[in-house]
């Protein structure tokens, strides 16, 4: 079975499943500019995110890639804390708008630690979209920015 993951895209929110095989390269030294732009973008679409960065976002965001941290993991980390957050949630009381990549960090510090294994990351996508799709539907939001 070949190995998935999340990345910005329509299905699961505003996130899909791509082959493993498509992940940027987690280099040691990437692109600064790259790693925040895909940062952003997978933190923008995001389900439950406010759709829109700030600019305390693009300051974590560099600070991720200034620490070494690796793509993966913030994907991952945005993944386990939406999951989190969903399948707590009722149909009657879902979950608050997230307004902040400073939300998320928790789960990035945990991650750092110990990675996700690709069966739990499995076990985490399946999850949120069972969550989500419990939810009723939320109005649109209005289209993200290009910052």
């Amino acid at each position: 079975m070949p190995r998935h993951s999340l990345l910005p895209g329509a299905a699961l929110g505003g996130l899909t499943l791509v082959p493993a095989s498509v992940i940027p390269d987690p280099s040691p030294t990437p692109d600064p500019a790259g790693f925040v732009r895909a940062v952003l973008d997978a933190y923008r679409t995001t389900p439950g995110t406010a759709g829109r960065t700030r600019p305390a976002d693009r300051r974590l965001a560099y600070d991720l890639c200034a620490r070494g941290t690796q793509l993966q993991t913030v994907f991952d980390a945005l993944l386990l804390a939406s999951a989190r957050r969903f399948a707590s949630a009722s149909p009657s009381n879902p979950p608050p708008t997230v307004r902040s990549l400073a939300y998320f960090q928790g789960a990035i510090d945990e991650l750092l630690h110990a990675p996700l294994q690709p069966g739990y990351r499995c076990y985490l996508e399946r999850t949120l979209a069972r969550s989500l799709a419990a939810l009723p539907p939320r109005p649109p939001s209005p289209p993200p920015d290009r910052t």
